[in-house]
This record gives structure tokens, sequence and C-alpha cells, in this order.
């Protein structure tokens, strides 16, 4: 009799315990899938005479004489850090020369000179992600200096598609505005971007025009099988584009060029750019509507491009390397 209630006691105890570790386990998941907030890097920013200047993305318009360079890149930090010694950056590059450039500092990168500017009250804009749910962050938070603000917005979870962040004026006011653009869709023949702007001060949204809006209603299209032959057919603005495809070169043609399985924004010259693919099959984006936006964040042009005639040539266009990293301040 004394063996077998020392025997369940040993039982009741070990049960007690796997309860408690299984509890644990439930709490820890519970909290977690409330909110996640993830870390990302902050800004690229360099230290010169005790302030800190951040990359603006911009090239200098300008060559930049010997006599302007005032330093070189001496040492860095993390990039989740902000620099506390002179000539110190958090991307690295140690050794490259740096020069002052009208009221900014400018870096000499990939033999390119990008223009840093002073940091302000509001060069700290953060970006955090919250309530995932199925693969997607259903909740973003903005948060300045003075404000913080929780909009409903969509973001894929894979880290591969954090979203980007912009400091900018685009709507010519002589102030600049936050852009987030946000991944809500990816995969095989997917790549969708979703665009917010947001006045820097109180964090009230700004209207912009959806380009698919804007192309549905000055493109046309046709897609025509003669035969073992293909005729593709794409007007806007009095201008056309024609083609001819073998009728092998698709398993299933659409009946006319489908837009906006790949919708793609950048800020260029203080001008939002929406990069929108226009396909004649599942599987064949035969060409891109490149849509520029006016200062009214209104479609002011609108202009197909035959990708296929592009093959081979190279865009020169500015974009931050820095290991092909996006930059976003971190949450303490």
């Amino acid at each position: 009799m004394y063996r077998n209630n020392k025997s369940q006691k040993s039982v009741l105890w070990f049960l007690i315990v796997a309860s408690i570790a299984i509890l644990i386990v439930i709490v820890v998941l519970i909290t977690n899938s409330k909110s996640h907030d993830e870390t990302w890097d902050l800004r690229p920013m360099i230290m010169v005479n005790g302030e800190l200047y951040l990359d603006t993305g911009k090239k200098a318009p300008a060559e930049i004489a010997e006599s302007a360079v005032v330093g070189q890149i001496t040492s860095s930090v993390d990039a989740s850090e902000k620099p506390t010694e002179e000539g110190q950056t958090n991307f690295g590059l140690e050794g490259a020369n740096y020069a002052y450039f009208e009221d900014n500092i400018v870096v000499l990168i990939n033999n390119e000179w990008v223009i840093f500017e002073k940091e302000t009250e509001f060069s700290e804009v953060k970006v955090y992600l919250n309530k995932e749910n199925n693969g997607m962050y259903e909740e973003i938070t903005i948060e300045t200096k003075d404000n913080q603000k929780t909009f409903q917005w969509r973001n894929v979870t894979n880290p591969t598609y954090v979203p980007i962040k912009y400091i900018a004026d685009v709507n010519n006011d002589n102030k600049d505005e936050i852009i987030i653009i946000l991944t809500t869709g990816y995969g095989t023949g997917v790549h969708v971007q979703d665009i917010h702007i947001l006045n820097l001060e109180n964090l009230t949204e700004i209207f912009i025009e959806d380009p698919i809006e804007a192309i549905n209603s000055t493109v046309t299209s046709s897609i025509i099988a003669d035969g073992n032959k293909v005729n593709v057919e794409v007007k806007w603005d009095n201008q056309t584009i024609e083609k001819t495809y073998d009728k092998s070169y698709a398993g299933l043609w659409f009946e006319k060029v489908a837009f906006g399985s790949h919708v793609e924004y950048e800020v260029e010259n203080n001008r939002i750019v929406a990069k929108v693919s226009c396909a004649i099959s599942p599987a064949g984006f035969a060409f891109t509507a490149v849509v520029l936006y006016d200062e009214n964040l209104k479609v002011i042009n609108i202009e197909v491009v035959d990708n296929e005639a592009n093959i081979g040539t190279e865009e020169e266009t500015y974009s931050i390397s820095y290991e092909n990293k996006r930059y976003y301040p971190t949450k303490k």
C-alpha cells in the first residue's frame, strides 16, 4: 500500500509539472500572437562636427571638388545604432571621402556622391508591424517624435518584403511627407505593392489616385488570334504598340492586356512613380505601364514600355545599395 501511494504521488507531481510547462508555452504563444513589433536597421547616417546627417538616397547634381572634401569615414557602428564619433557611420565604408555640399554632407559611395541631410526633429519616423494573421500583418503603426497613429493597413510577413519608407516633398508644399510602400501580395507572377502618404506633422493620410483606374481609363488593348499567330495591340494617348507572337508562345492567351499582377512604386525627384505590369498571358508580361504623378498626386502621364524591346539595356536609375538592405529605425 505504501509503495502504491508513493507511486501515485510521483505520477501526480509529474502531471502537475507537465501541466505548468504546457500552460507557460500557451501563454507565450498567445502573447506573441497578439503583437509583433519588427526591429529594423536605422536610416544610414554619418556624424560630422558633432551632428548627424541622414541618407536621402539622392545623388549630388554636380561634381564635388577635391578642395571640398573635409574627411574620410574612420569607423562604423552596427546598422541599428547611431554614430557617436566624428567621421563614424552605421553603414561601413571606412576610408570613403565625405564633403560639404550646400547645407548637407555628401559621401562618395560606389563612385557617386550621395547627399546626406542634417537630422531634424522629424527625421526619425518609425514603422511597426502588428497583428500577424495568416501570413499578413493587419495593423501598422507610424511613429514620429510628436505623434503616433495606427492604421488598418496590410503587409506580408515575409521579411523580404518589409515596408519601404521615403521622406520627401511629393506634393510641392515645401514640407516633407511620409511615404510608406507596403507589399500586399507576392508569388509566381505576382508582386503587388500599396502606397500611403502621410502629413509629416499630424500623420493624416493624403489621397493618391489609383494607378490601375487611371490605366484602365487611358489604355486600350486587344489580343487577337490569327491562325498560328497572335496579334497584340496597345493604344494610349495617340500612341500604339503592335506585336505579333507565335501562338505557341503561350498556352493561354488573354482577350486583352491585363494590368495589376505587378504594381510597384518609387519616389523619383520628389515625384511618385508607379510601374504596373501588362500581361498578355498568365506568365507573359510584355509591357510595363509607367505612371507619373503630379504635385496633386494625380496621374499626369502614362507611358507603356515594351519590355522585350528593353532587354539588354541598362536603366540608369539610382537606388541605395548598402548590401540591398531596407532601413528602418529600431524600437527600443
